[in-house]
C-alpha cells in the first residue's frame, strides 16, 4: 500500500501530468511512417560506465577498430621505408636529401640499390692440399708397409686370420677387450680358435659363478630360475 502525502501531490502530481501531456502531444506530432532511432546496446551499456582514470569509455568495437587502424599505420610506415631503402637508387636519394651530385660525402645506402665491388682474388685464399694417400687411407686394414698394396680378403673359413677378416678381428677383439681375456703365452693364429677359447671361457664362468650366471646369462635349456629379459 502506497500512502501519498496531499501537500506533496498537490506540489508534484500537477507538473507530472503536464510532462505527461507533453510527451503524449509530441508523440502524436510524429509521423506513422517514422520511427525513433534506438541506440546500439553497446553504446548503452557505456552510459554506466565509469572509468577510473577519468577516459572516456570505448566500446569493443571502437577498441578493434582502433587497433585496426594502428595496425594498418605501421604496417604503411613499414612499406615506404621499406620502397625507400631497397628501392630508391643512390642518386635518387641525393637529390631527395638536397645534396650536391658532386658531393664525395658518403652515405648510408643499400647493397641492393649501391653495391661494391669486391675483388675475390684477395679477399679469398686459395690452397691445395695433395692426399697421396687418399682419404680412406686411414681407414684400410691390412696394408702391407712399403709396397702399400692390401692383402686379399677372403671368406671366412676354418683357417681363417684377423688380417683376412678385418671386421670379425675387431669384433672378436671387443669381446676380449670386456672380458679382460689374455692368451698365454700367445693368442691362437684364426679367428674360429679365439671364438672357441671365449666360448670356454663363459662356460668357466657359470661352473665357477654358478648364482652370478644364473642371474645375468641367459642359459639354454633353463627350467629355474627362468631366464633373465
Amino acid at each position: 500500500m502506497v500512502v501519498m502525502n496531499a501537500d506533496w501531490e498537490r506540489q508534484k502530481v500537477p507538473g507530472a501530468i503536464g510532462d505527461l501531456m507533453k510527451d503524449l502531444m509530441n508523440l502524436g506530432k510524429t509521423k506513422g511512417s517514422e520511427t525513433l532511432q534506438e541506440r546500439p546496446l553497446e553504446e548503452r551499456k557505456l552510459d554506466y560506465v565509469h572509468l577510473s582514470s577519468g577516459a572516456e569509455p570505448q566500446s569493443q568495437t571502437s577498441i578493434t577498430r582502433s587497433i585496426s587502424q594502428f595496425l594498418a599505420q605501421n604496417r604503411a610506415r613499414n612499406d615506404a621505408s621499406n620502397r625507400t631503402e631497397f628501392l630508391e637508387s643512390l642518386a635518387q636519394k641525393r637529390r631527395r636529401l638536397n645534396i650536391d651530385p658532386d658531393s664525395t660525402e658518403p652515405i648510408p645506402s643499400c647493397a641492393r640499390t649501391d653495391a661494391k665491388h669486391l675483388d675475390r682474388d684477395v679477399q679469398m685464399k686459395y690452397d691445395i692440399a695433395k692426399n697421396e694417400d687418399g682419404p680412406l687411407r686411414r681407414t684400410m686394414k691390412g696394408v702391407a708397409g712399403d709396397k702399400g698394396r692390401q692383402k686379399e680378403l677372403l671368406a671366412l673359413h676354418d683357417d681363417a686370420e684377423g688380417e683376412q677378416q678385418p671386421a670379425t678381428d675387431q669384433r672378436v677383439k671387443n669381446i676380449e677387450e670386456h672380458l679382460a681375456v689374455r692368451y698365454v703365452p700367445a693368442p691362437p693364429r684364426t679367428l674360429l680358435s679365439r671364438l672357441r677359447l671365449l666360448e670356454d671361457h663363459l662356460i668357466q664362468l657359470e661352473k665357477d659363478y654358478p648364482p652370478w650366471a644364473a642371474l645375468h646369462f641367459n642359459q639354454p635349456n633353463r627350467g629355474w630360475p627362468p631366464p633373465p629379459r
